[in-house]
């Protein structure tokens, strides 16, 4: 039983084969499979023991670093896990000078204390309403994977308490100054979370879709995801293929992907930990071999040089687009309400919602799931 728009009047059915159907035998259609879950010829996930044993991603260049030293992360200082800089003035310019040729860096310690348990608590809450929509976890980003904005008729949770903060935390602004040198505006923010127990991978992809993008030095638009527990490789963690930002031209289909990309994965990382990722490259859903949910909420920010090519557009990487209650916007820092000031609604009609609250979403948000390529 497959469940997809491309079955049309068969989806959700199942089919039982007598031995007379031997003799009847005619071509599938290619979402229809019998035997194994998982079809292991087109490679489209692992077993849970397989998962369970994965690696971190192999890259010649170190890719985490953190702003500062504290005692937890003296150890993997000193395994040279971190960039040579951190926890020293040069932190954020080495990071972005990293982010320039792999396509992304991860921030170790962004998010701590009481904002970190705040925004744990949020992402569960509102993967908890989502899921009360769901009752088969069909899922909106492939069968039991979800994007909180993707639920959303904003296209973005900057409503709901306290995604808002997401757009505003000095870290992420340090080094986005130098990835951005001539400034950089908020879009809004969503993120994803994926079940316990999905044993299948999402295709690689890229967030901004095909176009021009490959020829601008900087990119358009930069995604930061952060981590509200601690990950690990078993735990449905993001992978992204170093260096592919820079190609022009889609990523390969799942079953043609070379093993490398599916061993691209971002792990494991402390609670508290930021993905800054250039959403030119590629990227992708792993299985999550762990009984827990993964949640990744995140916040997106444009280049202020192609932000007003896309301002009033309606596009989710709209920096124009009303999405932030002028509540929320009034509790950022001075430097938050600049970045974030073209998202504001202005006619006060947005409310600021609790995470629980599902007013916030598309009440049958699964029927406009992403089942096709770039959802698996």
């Amino acid at each position: 039983m497959v469940d997809v728009p491309e079955l049309q009047s068969l989806r959700s059915r199942c089919f039982l084969k007598g031995s007379s159907a031997l003799g009847h035998q005619m071509r599938t259609h290619p979402y229809a499979v019998s035997g194994e879950r998982l079809c292991t010829s087109f490679a489209e996930g692992v077993s849970f023991q397989q998962a369970s044993t994965r690696q971190g991603i192999k890259s010649a260049l170190a890719w985490q670093t953190s702003f500062t030293l504290r005692d937890s992360f003296a150890e993997a200082a000193r395994a040279r896990q971190l960039l040579p800089a951190a926890g020293t003035d040069q932190w954020a310019s080495e990071a972005a000078e990293v982010f320039r040729h792999l396509g992304f860096v991860a921030v170790l310690g962004v998010l701590d204390g009481a904002q970190l348990q705040e925004l744990r608590f949020a992402a569960t809450a509102a993967a908890e309403a989502m899921l009360a929509s769901d009752p088969e976890r069909k899922g909106n980003r492939g069968p039991r994977r979800y994007s909180y904005g993707g639920a959303s008729p904003l296209l973005h949770v900057m409503n709901v308490h306290p995604w808002s903060q997401l757009v505003d935390l000095k870290p992420i602004h340090q080094i986005l100054a130098f990835i951005f040198p001539d400034g950089f505006l908020a879009a809004g923010g969503g993120g994803d979370f994926v079940l316990g127990e999905t044993d299948t991978y999402q295709s690689l992809h890229t967030d901004l879709g095909q176009g021009s993008f490959y020829k601008f030095d900087k990119p358009p638009a930069v995604g930061v995801n952060y981590l509200v527990e601690d990950l690990a490789c078993a735990g449905g963690p993001l992978r992204v293929v170093p260096g592919t930002h820079r190609l022009d031209g889609a990523p390969p289909v799942l079953w043609l992907e070379p093993q490398e990309a599916k061993d691209a994965v971002l792990c494991p990382l402390p609670a508290g930990t930021a993905i800054v990722r250039d959403l030119r490259a590629w990227h992708g859903g792993t299985p999550n071999a762990l009984t827990k949910t993964r949640y990744m909420p995140n916040a997106e920010f444009v280049n202020a040089q192609w932000g007003p090519k896309v301002c009033g557009l309606g596009g989710y990487l709209d920096p124009c687009s009303p999405v932030l209650p002028h509540v929320a916007h009034q509790r950022l820092s001075p430097l938050g309400q600049a970045v974030a000031a073209g998202i504001v609604d202005k006619t006060g009609m947005l409310q600021e919602v609790r995470p629980s609250d599902e007013s916030w979403m598309i009440p049958d948000f699964p029927q406009f799931s992403r089942h096709n390529q770039d959802a698996y």
